[in-house]
């Protein structure tokens, strides 16, 4: 009955495609030695390539080695390949400052993403329950959350597959009873020194006396939360593409748009942008986010605020403009700290000082007239046989001019981003594409007129200003 429940899982929530191969977490645990099991009986029905993969954290000396050993001879049992790792886990608590779990869990996903890209994998499949569900759900309301930490953990989240995820822990530890599955225990799931156990073993079994089933009411509670999340999100995600500017690593937003959203819109845009410039991984705490929507109410025009990863907010002219703190590049200043490179075509290239890269594709018309004249600001389509190849990017130049697309006439760069509100202290960060007669893209903003697309064109240049994180 449970192989059966897990298909039926497998195939709602699209875990797995025809020919995938998969990297399978197993600690020896009863979870793990499950999913291996049933992900095993199924692999012919889904045409699945299993790997195993075990990490020992170096946490609890010879219990962990035994537990490595044990993994080894259960994939050997199966004829699976397996890798084992290791992590210094107390190296990273004392390196990184995080809490024995934290840094574990950190540790498994590195060791797991790593092993699934050296053997070409594209999924990882990962043992949670639904007793594991209904304790991340209650950890994160004891720790204050959103939407976000009450929808839970999610069957499929980027590669990571979770198959088990509608099955009950009991049912789990029974199929393994039955088919005679032996499995390790590992002594720190009952150390009640971790929020977790203590959730587990003391405050679920005194809800379980209100409710029998509120571990089946509490994932139920996690799915409805999460449909109604991932609309918000959506909306929040249309909100973005229109309401915020793009300018390399600056974020720019409308205080009078701001203002008109609601409180639940504003939160989760501020959360957006926070990510944008920090990294996907990173969160920005609720009193962080309560002071962002002060600042667009009260701040006055060149104050800043600092937020945590070294984001900052400045309020310039009606806009407030989030950024990474850098030193002053602007060449107003005395900056220009980063010079001219070629640009790779095709390929990417790097600014390390602007905190961006540049993709370079090559298409025919065909291919891309869709997108031309309905590409976001981070995009340029640029007709290639009228480019003077090769083309360089770098900081804007005294006195550069170019004709925006559209226009009747030539602009001054420096004048071009002044009316674009972007602050003097980041206009040397927003980088200029040039080929051998001038200006061709202001990367983030327009395209040079001379350079555009039209039905004549028959191959389009795509260039791509992407972000990320020094």
């Amino acid at each position: 009955m449970i192989v059966e429940k897990v298909w039926n899982d497998i195939c709602r929530h699209g875990l797995f495609k025809s020919g995938d191969a998969v990297v399978l977490a197993v600690s020896g645990g009863a979870d793990s030695m499950a999913m291996l099991h049933i992900l095993c009986s199924l692999r012919d029905r889904l045409d699945l390539k299993l790997y195993v993969a075990h990490l020992n954290h170096m946490l609890r000396g010879g219990e962990a080695r035994e537990d490595a050993d044990f993994v080894r001879s259960a994939a050997d049992s199966l004829g699976l390949p397996c890798r084992v790792g290791t992590a210094d886990v107390p190296a990273v608590i004392a390196r990184e400052k995080l809490s024995t779990e934290e840094a574990a869990r950190k540790a498994r996903y590195d060791f797991l993403h790593r092993t699934a890209r050296e053997l070409g994998a594209s999924k990882i499949a990962v043992a949670h329950n639904a007793d594991d569900q209904a304790e991340t759900l209650l950890l994160h309301l004891l720790n204050g959350t959103g939407l976000e930490g009450l929808s839970g953990m999610r069957p499929l989240s980027g590669a990571v597959v979770r198959p088990l995820l509608g099955v009950r822990r009991r049912e789990i530890e029974a199929f393994c009873s039955d088919l005679g599955i032996k499995f390790r225990t590992d002594s720190s799931n009952k150390d009640l020194a971790f929020l977790r156990n203590k959730v587990r073993h003391q405050l679920i079994p005194v809800l379980t006396e209100y409710n029998g089933n509120v571990v089946e009411v509490l994932t139920r509670t996690a799915e409805i939360i999460r449909a109604e999340n991932d609309y918000i999100e959506k909306e929040t995600d249309i909100i973005f593409r229109d309401m915020v500017g793009f300018t390399g690593s600056v974020l720019q937003l409308c205080v009078e748009d701001f203002l008109s959203l609601d409180a639940a819109l504003q939160r989760r845009l501020v959360r957006k942008v926070f990510k944008r410039l920090a990294g996907p991984e990173c969160t920005l705490e609720f009193g962080h986010v309560e002071r962002v929507r002060d600042f667009f109410l009260s701040g006055q025009t060149g104050k800043r605020l600092d937020l945590p990863q070294g984001v900052m907010a400045e309020k310039t002219y009606s806009f407030v403009v989030f950024s990474t703190v850098k030193e002053d590049r602007d060449i107003d200043s005395g900056g220009g700290k980063w010079g001219p490179r070629s640009l790779n075509i095709p390929g990417t290239t790097e600014i390390p000082a602007a905190s961006v890269r540049i993709s370079a594709e090559v298409f025919p018309l065909e291919a891309v007239r869709s997108r031309v004249f309905s590409a976001p600001p981070e995009d340029a389509y640029l007709d290639l046989d009228k480019l003077e190849l090769p083309l360089t990017v770098g900081p804007r130049k005294e006195g550069d001019t170019f004709q925006p697309l559209g226009c009747a006439g030539s602009k001054k760069i420096k004048k071009y981003l002044i009316d674009k509100k972007v602050p003097q202290s980041k206009r040397a960060q927003v980088p200029i594409v040039y080929d051998s007669r001038g200006i061709v893209w202001v990367a983030g903003f327009c395209i040079e007129n001379r350079v555009k697309v039209t039905d004549c064109t028959r191959q389009v240049l795509r260039l791509q200003l992407q972000q990320y994180r020094n």
